[in-house]
């Protein structure tokens, strides 16, 4: 039953805090009662008959932690397979004295090459700087299984494990550059012998951590564009450039296009958006001056010159999608400039 406003005062707060033993009981059988005690910093009072206070003591000693840890080969593994330990050797600053039997893995400079071998000609070559955790990816983790074509291989064409052999190509970590080589020639080998390549991207991928981008491929990369905004919608090399405080160097050519306090008036913003003939289009093109005149209340008056006929339901068949996804060279922009359609392909599986 719902209570009354203004039902839960100090007494009766405290009647209801008897009917638990600990803190997280209270929390998870009454938690209107709780939130108020909690706010109103009744607690002391509320908990004194319940054991330390409400607080259920920690079942982490530090000899419970080292046999926790003794169990897996990796940091990784150890903190998937049982978090509390690994969060509870965190917090007493234990980490190094639990770690000290764990194997070496690489790092964003240093990736290990491997292979799946299938009994049907099939293989799929790629690199990592985390083995263990990548093996869990490709055959158990159930949230990217439907994305590794290891996986999707495996369930298609193979009944047991025993019809897939998995292989390493270097030994050990080496250099990313390095890995990115011997993949690539890799690939090339099992293509001459008649495998067949599982791969999805292109060889020497490593990832969102991309390691091609150095600070002078930056700079080439960055002369192609004449705004950063241009630059940072466009390409990866922008973040790799920012996250090493290289933008001054690689941004020098460019024009700024960042306008000073106070200049998105409502005159301005009204001009601007009546060159745009759509909503979506004054959203993308004037980005600072759309969320200017949201935070004004000026849309209604920026809006009011468009005319924007809705598309009947069922309109955007295949046909149309594939129409407007030729209009962008990369997923990016359609899912930017087209976000309705390209959320329609998603859930019809046409993307």
């Amino acid at each position: 039953m719902s209570k009354p406003k203004n039902y839960w005062t100090l007494k009766t707060v405290m009647q209801e805090s008897k009917n638990f033993t600990t803190r997280k009981e209270w929390r998870l059988k009454s938690a209107s009662s709780y939130i108020i005690a909690n706010r109103n910093k009744w607690f002391n009072k509320c908990c004194k008959h319940m054991k330390n206070n409400g607080y259920i003591k920690n079942r982490w000693t530090n000899k419970m932690l080292l046999e926790s840890a003794k169990k897996y080969n990796y940091r990784s593994t150890w903190k998937r397979n049982d978090p509390t330990a690994y969060n509870t050797a965190c917090n007493r600053n234990m980490l190094k004295k639990c770690c000290q039997h764990m194997k070496y893995i690489g790092n964003l400079k240093k990736r290990l090459v491997y292979a799946y071998e299938f009994d049907d000609n099939s293989v799929y070559i790629g690199l990592t700087f985390n083995e263990e955790s990548r093996k869990y990816d490709h055959l158990q983790n159930k949230q990217r299984k439907n994305n590794s074509p290891v996986y999707k291989h495996m369930i298609k064409n193979c009944k047991t494990l025993s019809n897939i052999t998995y292989l390493k190509i270097t030994n050990g970590y080496i250099n990313a550059d390095m890995a990115q080589k011997i993949e690539h020639n890799t690939i090339k080998k099992y293509k001459k012998l008649g495998w067949n390549i599982l791969n999805k991207n292109q060889a020497g991928a490593l990832g969102a951590n991309n390691m091609k981008w150095t600070k002078t491929k930056c700079i080439k990369d960055a002369k192609k564009y004449n705004t950063i905004i241009s630059w940072r919608k466009n390409s990866g090399a922008y973040q790799v450039a920012f996250k090493n405080k290289w933008l001054k160097i690689c941004c020098k050519h460019m024009t700024r296009l960042l306008k000073p306090k106070g200049y998105w008036t409502y005159k301005r913003c009204l001009s601007v958006a009546k060159k745009c003939k759509t909503r979506n289009e004054f959203q993308i093109t004037y980005g600072r001056a759309y969320t200017i005149s949201r935070k004004n209340n000026w849309l209604k008056q920026c809006y009011a010159h468009m005319n924007e006929i809705k598309k009947p339901n069922g309109y955007w068949s295949k046909e149309r999608c594939l129409q407007e996804a030729k209009k962008y060279s990369s997923k990016s922009l359609f899912k930017k400039k087209s976000s309705y359609v390209y959320s329609v392909c998603i859930k019809n599986k046409w993307i």
